[in-house]
């Protein structure tokens, strides 16, 4: 077995780059199949958000607001900072 692997390493070491590049993509893609499933839920999941913005359904909240509200968040678990519950607040809301 390990003449064989040997000899197939020394194959693939003289096969021009492009060539490698093709073999290694098909070897990567092996490894980890193709997951047709996973990724159309990811696309409907996208759509729904999108549609989501769009309709109003949803509000987009700033990111600088984000980034804020993260610190306030990180300050919570600072047993030096008083009024901890203040710091609570939800970020993603949907509109009644």
């Amino acid at each position: 077995m390990a003449t064989k692997t040997s000899e197939l390493i020394s194959m693939v070491e003289s096969l021009p780059i492009d060539i490698k590049t093709q073999l290694v993509e098909k070897i990567l893609n092996s490894l980890n199949p193709s997951q047709k499933e996973i990724d159309a839920l990811r696309i409907k999941e996208v759509e729904r958000r999108v549609k989501d913005l769009r309709t109003g359904k949803v509000k987009t909240i700033p990111g600088e607001d984000v980034f804020r509200e993260i610190k306030k968040r990180a300050n919570y678990f600072d047993p030096s900072i008083k009024n901890m519950n203040k710091n609570r607040k939800i970020l993603y809301e949907k509109k009644a």
